[in-house]
């Protein structure tokens, strides 16, 4: 994982993960309730494991939108 975020500063890194995290598990408890709870339509998630890590993998490797810093200090 560490090598799909070698091209971001380390804050962005990080933050970028803990979005990716909360994307992810977000997406898979609303998918758990609706099971539970019986919705139309809610198929079983071991046909998409691979189709979830792909796009969690994705959301690490997108090019930033957010610019780089500048320094602080003019050198």
């Amino acid at each position: 994982m560490l090598a799909h975020l070698s091209h971001l500063p380390g804050p962005e890194a990080a933050d970028r993960v803990a979005l990716t995290v909360r994307f992810l598990n977000s997406g898979l408890a609303r998918w758990e309730r609706d099971g539970q709870a019986g919705a139309d339509g809610v198929a079983s998630l071991a046909p998409f494991t691979l189709t979830l890590t792909d796009l969690g993998v994705a959301m690490l490797d997108a090019p930033s939108s957010v610019p780089p810093r500048r320094e602080l200090v003019p050198r």
